[in-house]
């Protein structure tokens, strides 16, 4: 599955490799990539693996707050 998620509070290219490093390490997650300008994560993964409210939940956990 592959979804959109809106995040708040990225502002360099450091926020978005921490956070992309984050991403990758959930067990699941098939691809994760991050447009800064928009704000937005694009992120593939198996949703026998892992489910969306993980993913979120890691986006918090990162100090980033999850708009959709």
């Amino acid at each position: 599955m592959q979804t959109d998620i809106r995040i708040d509070g990225m502002n360099c290219m450091g926020c978005v490799a921490a956070l992309l490093a984050k991403l990758r390490t959930l067990d699941g997650v098939e691809d994760a990539d991050i447009d800064l300008a928009s704000s937005v994560a694009k992120v593939t993964f198996n949703e026998q693996l892992v489910n969306l409210t993980t993913i979120k939940q890691a986006i918090r956990d990162s100090g980033y707050n999850v708009l959709s």
